[in-house]
């Protein structure tokens, strides 16, 4: 018995192409600036993975996993439990991302022409918003 009668091997490449997958959709949430290329490099890893697993699934010099690709991914349980990672996977990067941005400063630096460092404050900031209300008031009175 080398594993493939309880179907080891099956949940084993299973359990490793989502670690792939999950790999690559954490390193597509950790991309400072979406340009298409980082995009592209994550997915096409991801396709690899499959890719390779079938062509190897189809040559009798790899017998841990000869003839185990359409076993593995014909399970419905198989997609779903994939999906619901990947989903997981990506609700939890938002939610610690988010998480990580609730206490950010509204002032910030950025660099001027001059390299020197001017204060940039956003929009959306409280202090844009006294700042308003204490110029509305000083023009009315």
């Amino acid at each position: 018995m080398d594993g493939k009668d309880v179907g080891f091997w099956v949940y084993g490449h299973f359990v490793y192409g989502a670690c792939v997958t999950v790999a690559n959709i954490v390193i597509l949430h950790k991309f400072n600036n979406y340009t298409g290329w980082g995009e592209v490099t994550a997915i096409m890893m991801i396709l690899n993975y499959f890719t390779f697993y079938f062509l190897e699934n189809l040559f009798p010099m790899f017998p841990q996993i000869y003839l185990i690709f359409d076993t593995t991914y014909i399970q419905t349980s198989t997609w779903l439990s994939f999906f619901l990672v990947c989903i997981a996977t990506s609700l939890i990067e938002m939610f610690f991302n988010r998480l990580a941005t609730l206490n950010a400063s509204p002032l910030q630096k950025t660099k001027g022409s001059a390299e020197e460092e001017v204060p940039f404050v956003s929009a959306d900031s409280p202090v844009v918003e006294r700042e308003l209300a204490l110029l509305a008031s000083n023009q009315e009175g």
